[in-house]
């Protein structure tokens, strides 16, 4: 803007390599058509991806493992917990099978004949 001259990363930290130097470059263009279009590009000229290397998971520093963990915890046992009600309530369903039924032979009981009088 004012011509000041913009330092390169490599004058901040003299450890990164040229290629890291090359992508903060690019990713920095005041023209946005100069810049790499997509993350994609850009992690290509870090060399972070391409065919041989795995897709790299970028981590929020703002994220916490255990917490992330803890919700996993959490996640299996209220499906275990759900699983078992799920059992229970079907086992309740087969109760009535295993349920022994009365004999259907027996005789009906008839009024006995004192019981009943004739007027």
């Amino acid at each position: 803007m004012d011509k000041a001259r913009l330092l390169e990363p490599k004058e901040h930290n003299p450890q990164i390599s040229d290629r890291t130097n090359r992508a903060i470059l690019i990713g920095m263009k005041l023209d946005p058509k100069l810049r790499s279009q997509s993350m994609r590009e850009w992690l290509d000229l870090l060399g972070l991806t391409g065919e041989n290397s795995q897709p790299s998971v970028i981590i929020p520093p703002s994220t916490n493992p255990t917490w992330e963990r803890n919700i996993q915890f959490w996640g299996v046992v209220i499906a275990a917990i759900a699983a078992i009600g799920t059992l229970l309530s079907g086992i309740v369903g087969w109760i009535p099978i295993f349920h022994p039924s009365p004999p259907s032979n027996q005789p009906s009981q008839s009024p006995s004949p004192s019981s009943t009088k004739t007027p």
